[in-house]
């Protein structure tokens, strides 16, 4: 292996994956569009300063706590060149203490990412410091914390979705449930509960008898859960209704 591989492998270990795995942690994809891509030099350069971080609380831990213990830079620095026969052997005998280092590394990676965005939601950070702001709008748009007052408060999501299957417009009705993102951040289903149905514009004969029994074309539908695409939405309203918790 030459210099540029054995590079190129170092630094994936010691900072792409710690800083990838603190940012999935943080940002899982409910809340956030982020996905490493190679292409994308933005996101390498953010994980890669992320990583950094996270190596350097690393190394003072293992200074603090193992003070036996030390990561020798010039060894890394010949592996970046032309590495020899004799630092290869060295890196061989000290296998078992590098791959645990770092496997302590990227455990520590995801608890401190994970810890830090319960902390962040908890105190609703995200709604004071656009440094913390999650980047997916869904998050937002659905789950109405902004209009949160009180720690003892829920928002309930009602929604009202226009929807056109085939040459039919329909708006469905009810309380969200959930929704799906794709690998891209994009919303892809939305889930609905206690949902009503109303025709808007009807060319299909099948759903005519219906309209016959009901002047008003609106119906309930007998289903725990409606699944709707959002490519398959028009259109959607929402209304956010404040719910105050009660202890005991």
């Amino acid at each position: 292996m030459s210099g540029i591989t054995y590079g190129v492998a170092l630094i994936i270990l010691f900072f792409i994956l710690p800083g990838g795995l603190f940012r999935k942690a943080y940002s899982p994809i409910h809340l956030s569009n982020y996905h490493l891509r190679a292409s994308n030099f933005a996101e390498i350069a953010t994980t890669l300063g992320f990583g950094m971080v996270i190596q350097c609380l690393g190394i003072l831990m293992i200074n603090k706590y193992h003070p036996s213990l030390y990561i020798d830079f010039r060894l890394l620095a010949k592996l970046l060149s032309s590495p020899d026969e004799v630092v290869l052997s060295k890196v061989q005998k000290h296998l078992i203490p590098i791959f645990s280092y770092n496997a302590c590394l990227l455990l520590f990676s995801y608890v401190i990412g994970s810890l830090l965005q319960r902390l962040v939601l908890s105190l609703r950070l995200d709604e004071r410091f656009l440094v913390l702001k999650f980047d997916n709008a869904f998050h937002y748009v659905f789950s109405g914390k902004m209009f949160l007052k009180k720690d003892t408060e829920e928002i309930l999501t009602y929604m009202n979705v226009c929807v056109k299957i085939d040459n039919d417009f329909f708006v469905y009705s009810g309380f969200l449930l959930d929704y799906q993102l794709n690998k891209d951040g994009h919303c892809e289903l939305i889930e609905l509960g206690k949902v009503k149905r109303k025709v808007i514009d009807k060319h299909n004969t099948e759903f005519s008898h219906i309209l016959k029994k009901n002047q008003h074309h609106e119906y309930n539908l007998f289903c725990d859960k409606l699944f709707i695409p959002y490519n398959q939405i028009l259109n959607f309203g929402i209304t956010y209704f404040r719910v105050q918790r009660l202890n005991g």
